[in-house]
């Protein structure tokens, strides 16, 4: 991702935050992370077998539960592929692990611009 990225949609986890409290978001902040890598190895498996309903239903997983928490970079990421998919184009996995990981950095800060990292804070990241 380039620097500057939108990673967060800031209007969703303020709308989270609000409605469910900062401990719930943040449970739920661990629970899309910690499945993430799970994930991930999912659709790895699925493009490498050549299962086009499974990568369907990973990528669907994967896009929606990154909107839902307001992850907009691993959203779109996400997005992209299943249309690349539909297309009967190839999935590019590694796109979406990059944009999981430009979202992980700006979340905890590291590495990142100072406009970056005031995101990350507004998106629940402890603050530096």
């Amino acid at each position: 991702m380039p620097a500057g990225a939108p990673f967060f949609d800031l209007a969703r986890r303020n709308l989270l935050q609000d409605q469910l409290g900062a401990a719930v978001l943040d449970e739920l902040d661990q629970v899309y992370w910690d499945g993430a890598p799970r994930l991930l190895q999912r659709l790895q498996d699925a493009v490498a077998s050549g299962d086009r309903w499974a990568c369907e239903g990973l990528l669907h997983t994967i896009a929606g539960s990154s909107l839902d928490l307001g992850l907009a970079a691993v959203a779109k990421a996400a997005r992209e592929e299943r249309r690349h998919h539909a297309a009967g184009l190839a999935i590019d996995v590694a796109a979406i692990e990059a944009a999981l990981l430009g979202t992980l950095s700006a979340r905890l800060g590291v590495g990142n611009s100072a406009s970056d990292g005031a995101a990350s804070t507004a998106a629940g990241a402890p603050a530096q």
